[in-house]
């Protein structure tokens, strides 16, 4: 069996987390960043799928917030084409659901403060082909799958307002489709609005 080391690491620093804003939960107080409430965000970024041009992430989520820990529920999609002698293309969309750890909200710096963790699940849906040509045509083979699978990921949600948040982050989507070792990660900007 394979482990990649990144989902570990990540677990491993969940569990620290947890650990750490367990013990600091009654020095809470509700500033800007971590106050309570809804939040809806939109992110897109860069895929790592191994070979190929192109590879595109985007993601759109709404979520829950008690400055600590929050909850999260998102549409996720890729997309990557590649061309060679044969052309080759690939696309994954989904849902996922996740647990959001703002650890370090008691930091004195900035950065440290609006660290992140995620964990949770996904479902996704995963449709790729290609397309060769021999004798005389081009033909196509596809090739679709579902199913479920777990997600991990980090990054800093940057105040720029009490109403709008700059989200960097980093996703690792395990066993997309339901398949093991259907593997990616991808790193993500973009913006959130909080309620």
């Amino acid at each position: 069996m394979r482990i990649s080391i990144i989902p570990v690491a990540l677990a491993m620093l969940l569990i620290q987390s947890v650990s750490y804003a367990m013990h600091h939960a009654e020095d809470s107080s509700t500033k800007g960043s971590d106050k309570a409430g809804v939040y809806v965000g939109a992110s897109a970024g860069i895929a790592f799928l191994g070979e190929g041009a192109e590879p595109f992430f985007g993601k759109g989520y709404l979520g829950f917030s008690d400055g600590v820990i929050g909850f999260e529920v998102g549409y996720f999609e890729t997309a990557m084409g590649r061309s060679t002698e044969t052309t080759a293309w690939a696309k994954t969309r989904g849902g996922d659901l996740a647990i959001v750890l703002k650890p370090f909200q008691h930091s004195s710096s900035p950065l440290v403060e609006s660290f992140f963790l995620r964990a949770g699940g996904h479902y996704s849906e995963v449709k790729s082909g290609y397309k060769y040509y021999f004798w005389g045509g081009p033909y196509d083979i596809t090739d679709n799958y579902n199913g479920i699978g777990y997600l991990a990921g980090a990054g800093f949600d940057l105040p720029v307002n009490d109403t709008l948040t700059a989200r960097l982050g980093y996703n690792f989507y395990g066993s997309l489709g339901g398949r093991g070792g259907q593997d990616y990660s991808a790193v993500s900007a973009g913006i959130q609005l909080n309620f």
